[in-house]
């Protein structure tokens, strides 16, 4: 059995901000992540923009509403442009090679654990070249609360781990071996 996880990541920092994970790729899935990137953010309605790409899920009425709920503008590349979704897909690559590689797991709770544990070290230590070689966290601490406020500017995107790269997805596999 596959599971599939969705995050929202706050460009300003690459913080990871919300997360979902589901066996299928329902719609709640990237609502429940964009809820949590919006309570952890709490942006100024009016003054966001959310990037995603063209999955279903994200053209969903339901998740347009959230987006409006919340004054949310909605942003989305042209179809075939990757590199809109770049710091996302580099993002599932490198939980893909650093935690996932070839990992099983019995249960969704165990992989949801490992997934968790992994994007908790990802905003508090990785570093990144684009912020100074400074993790996201870190990253923030040099810059208030008001400014992570003023430029938010959410990314998302979701796949059996997430891309838009056609071959790409990493999976999060699990149940009996």
């Amino acid at each position: 059995m596959l599971a599939v996880l969705a995050v929202v990541i706050d460009l300003f920092s690459r913080k990871v901000v919300g997360w979902s994970m589901r066996p299928d790729m329902h719609r709640s899935l990237v609502i429940d992540a964009l809820e949590m990137g919006m309570f952890q953010r709490r942006p100024i309605k009016g003054k966001m923009i959310f990037h995603r790409d063209h999955g279903s899920q994200y053209a969903s009425d339901d998740f347009r509403k959230v987006l409006d709920q919340h004054g949310v503008q909605a942003s989305m590349s042209r179809k075939g442009n990757c590199w809109d979704n770049a710091v996302t897909e580099t993002l599932f690559g490198s939980l893909k090679v650093e935690r996932l590689h070839d990992e099983r797991f019995q249960t969704m709770r165990q992989a949801e654990d490992e997934v968790l544990s992994w994007l908790l070290w990802y905003n508090r230590q990785r570093m990144h070249s684009t912020l100074n070689y400074l993790s996201p966290m870190e990253f923030e601490q040099h810059y208030s609360g008001k400014a992570c406020r003023k430029y938010s500017l959410l990314s998302s995107g979701f796949g059996t781990m997430m891309s838009t790269a056609a071959g790409f997805p990493p999976t999060i596999q699990f149940g009996p071996y």
